[in-house]
């Protein structure tokens, strides 16, 4: 788990904050799921 420790902020905003990255990343898994493994991380990292 990450440690989000801003000026002692509490576990619930950890917990929060935690819950989103989460649903972040399955929705990209999702939305990636047929796409080819180089088309998934040219879209979200693209060479500059």
């Amino acid at each position: 788990m990450l440690d989000f420790n801003m000026n002692g902020s509490s576990k619930d905003f950890n917990l929060i904050i935690h819950v989103l990255l989460e649903n972040v990343v399955d929705f990209f898994m999702e939305i990636g799921s047929n796409l080819d493994y180089e088309e998934i991380y040219a879209d979200v990292f693209p060479l500059h």
